[in-house]
């Protein structure tokens, strides 16, 4: 299951990228560090943000 999150993640990524969009998944600190590991050898470039980062605080 993993494995087709990651494919289909992959491919919407590259397509953003192809079309010139820059691309940040946000997601909760809980889980940034597991979505990172999992989607670096498909996505190096991708950048994976806890989404804390961007509320105001």
């Amino acid at each position: 299951m993993a494995h087709k999150v990651i494919d289909k993640l992959a491919e919407i990524v590259r397509g953003s990228l192809t079309s010139g969009y820059e691309v940040v998944l946000l997601t909760s600190s809980s889980v940034r560090s597991h979505v990172r590991r999992l989607m670096k050898n498909a996505l190096p470039q991708l950048a994976v943000c806890r989404i804390r980062k961007f509320l105001p605080a």
